[in-house]
């Protein structure tokens, strides 16, 4: 059976890259997903190393699924303070 995105849909992925200090990629389900570095924290940061490191085990969210395009907007879940 294939795995169907959902919105709200949360998992721990691992960081397996990371590319020109503005995309941290995911590897789940067999695919590469992409993350910008705008959904990595509440606050502006410099470079996604700020937040992530490759092989880091991190809890992140789908937010929105392109069922055309066959991708997935991810954040990263990060607490409320």
């Amino acid at each position: 059976m294939l795995w169907e995105p959902k919105v709200w849909y949360k998992g721990k992925w691992i960081i397996s890259k990371i590319i020109d200090w503005i995309w941290a990629i995911v590897d789940f389900k067999g695919k590469n997903w992409m993350i910008h570095i705008s959904k990595l924290s509440k606050e502006r940061i410099s470079k996604v190393e700020d937040i992530v490191k490759v092989w880091d085990d991190v809890e992140f969210e789908v937010i929105q699924v392109d069922k055309i395009r066959g991708k997935i907007g991810l954040k990263r879940k990060y607490e409320d303070k």
